[in-house]
């Protein structure tokens, strides 16, 4: 058995990974820190979720201490480890239905290599998570595995779950005719500096159809508005969130962009019901039985802005779920925003 756990930084993570270990003993215990935490048809802030894995379901696991430092070479050696904790080669785990699930440190701006490294190191798996945070403090996040806590970490998980499962993206929005191109950013910093040669945070305040000095005002104004920049992956759009305004007319963004790059503007529609409607379409034809859910702290403060918050918990479990509300969402080799990542399990 192994137990999963998502706590507020209102509990200390010290005494969450030792009160789990003492709780479950034999179990593997593990889990992070959240921005806000999601269970029993709930959508909250201040406490923990958890979930237990029973057999047939069978997981290893390993913490990546202090993920900045990763290097993308690493992936194929921790990918080799975690195989070989389940008995498995790197080779077969395609055929033996594993999945890669990832909790990355949200502070560490290098989610993007590790899950990038990740998934060149399994093709063929999917992978899915979410990034770690710490209730919007910015000062440290952590993770822990069987008891031992670990800051600015993170955690990597090789699921064979062994029962039918879906591993799922779901977000609201729909592309609108307008582009721009980022002419001037700090990729690694993951700060625009400009969109079609204008001060970034000025474009977006005519795109969110408010005024600049709303944003100096209140600079994490973007994180909570509907207005979001898509990046094209073959048919489909994945999400980049504006997160912050900055001095001298900067955004910062959950996730990186590249001088050059063209982001297609995007409109959020009914959060809701279209979590809903997502939700129903990855299950279908499952018989879902539980989700383990990767929801963007962004989706979570629009729906506090909006007063949504208890609609928004009961569309995300339409049967038993947990986790947590992240950073950031990671699906496939990519980091995401503004998106409900997760898996289903059947039965």
């Amino acid at each position: 058995m192994a137990v999963l756990a998502f706590h507020s930084t209102a509990h200390e993570a010290e005494q969450v990974a030792a009160q789990l270990r003492a709780a479950f003993s034999g179990a593997r215990t593990m889990g992070c820190s959240t921005m806000g935490e999601l269970g029993a048809g709930r959508l909250y802030r201040g406490g923990i979720s958890a979930m237990a894995l029973y057999e047939p379901i069978r997981l290893s696991a390993q913490v990546v201490r202090d993920t900045s430092l990763f290097h993308f070479s690493d992936g194929e050696t921790r990918v080799e480890l975690l195989a070989r904790e389940l008995g498995l080669e790197r080779s077969g785990l395609e055929s033996a239905g594993c999945v890669l699930v990832t909790l990355t440190d949200g502070l560490s701006r290098s989610e993007e290599r590790l899950v990038a490294s990740l998934a060149l190191a399994s093709p063929g798996i999917p992978l899915v998570g979410g990034s770690v945070a710490d209730d919007l403090k910015m000062e440290g996040t952590s993770v822990f595995l069987d008891g031992q806590v670990s800051p600015s970490s993170s955690l990597i998980l090789l699921l064979q779950p062994r029962v039918p499962h879906r591993v799922f993206a779901v977000h609201h929005f729909e592309a609108t005719p307008r582009r721009v191109v980022v002419t001037r950013a700090a990729a690694a910093e993951r700060i625009v500096y400009e969109l079609d040669g204008w001060p970034a945070a000025q474009v977006y305040a005519g795109l969110a159809g408010i005024d600049a000095a709303d944003l100096e005002a209140d600079p994490l104004l973007p994180s909570r508005r509907e207005i979001c920049f898509g990046i094209r992956v073959g048919p489909e759009y994945r999400m980049r969130s504006p997160f912050s305004a900055l001095p001298g007319g900067a955004l910062a963004l959950r996730g990186a962009v590249e001088e050059g790059e063209v982001l297609r503007v995007m409109r959020g529609q009914h959060l809701v019901e279209r979590t809903r409607s997502g939700l129903e379409s990855a299950t279908e034809g499952l018989d879902a039985q539980g989700l383990l859910l990767f929801n963007c702290g962004g989706r979570l403060l629009e729906a506090e802005a909006h007063q949504q918050l208890r609609e928004l918990g009961e569309a995300m479990a339409p049967v038993p779920s947990a986790g947590f509300s992240t950073y950031g969402e990671q699906y496939g080799p990519l980091l995401v925003n503004h998106t409900l990542t997760g898996i289903a399990f059947g039965g």
